[in-house]
C-alpha cells in the first residue's frame, strides 16, 4: 500500500478528478461514468478528457463486467407484472435505452454498443460463473484486511 497516495475515496468521478490532478496515475472505475462525464456533464467533462479508458484482460481470462440482476419471489403478489416488466428491460428498446441513456454494455445480442464505450475497444467479458467468483469471497475479504486497505 506504499504506492497509495492518499486513502481511497469518493467514487469513479473522483478516479478521474483525482488523475487529472496527477495525484495518481490509474485508478479502477466503471466505463460508463468516463461516457456521462464526457457527453453530459460538462463542469466533469475536462476530468474525463485528462484520462484514457483501458479495458483490462487477463491471461486466460476477460474483464469483470458488473451485472444486474432480477430476484422474484415466488410468493411475490404480481409475479405477472414482474415478470412483463422483466421482459421489457431485456427487451430492445429497454436495452438500447442501457446503451444509450446509461452508457451502458446490452446484454441482448444485436444491440449496439452506443459508439463513446465502443471507442475504448472491444470488451472481452470474463466469463467465470459467478458461483465460482462467489467461492473466493472469504478469501478477497481477508486480503483487504490484511492489506488494510480500508484503513
Amino acid at each position: 500500500m506504499a504506492q497509495r497516495p492518499q486513502k481511497p475515496s469518493g467514487g469513479d468521478r473522483e478516479v478521474a478528478r483525482d488523475i487529472a490532478a496527477r495525484k495518481c496515475d490509474i485508478g479502477v472505475a466503471n466505463t460508463y461514468y468516463w461516457a456521462l462525464m464526457l457527453n453530459k456533464e460538462p463542469d466533469r467533462k475536462a476530468w474525463a478528457q485528462a484520462t484514457k479508458v483501458i479495458l483490462p484482460s487477463f491471461q486466460n481470462g476477460g474483464t469483470h463486467v458488473n451485472l444486474s440482476a432480477v430476484v422474484l419471489a415466488r410468493y411475490a403478489p404480481n409475479k405477472g407484472n414482474a415478470m412483463k416488466l422483466v421482459e421489457w428491460l431485456v427487451g430492445e428498446d429497454a436495452q438500447h435505452m442501457y446503451a444509450d441513456l446509461n452508457y451502458e454494455y446490452p446484454v441482448r445480442p444485436g444491440v449496439a454498443v452506443n459508439s463513446t464505450i465502443a471507442g475504448y475497444g472491444k470488451l472481452n467479458a470474463d466469463t467465470i460463473p459467478l458461483s465460482k467468483i462467489a467461492d473466493h469471497k472469504k478469501a478477497a475479504a481477508n486480503l483487504v484486511d490484511k492489506l488494510g486497505f480500508d484503513n
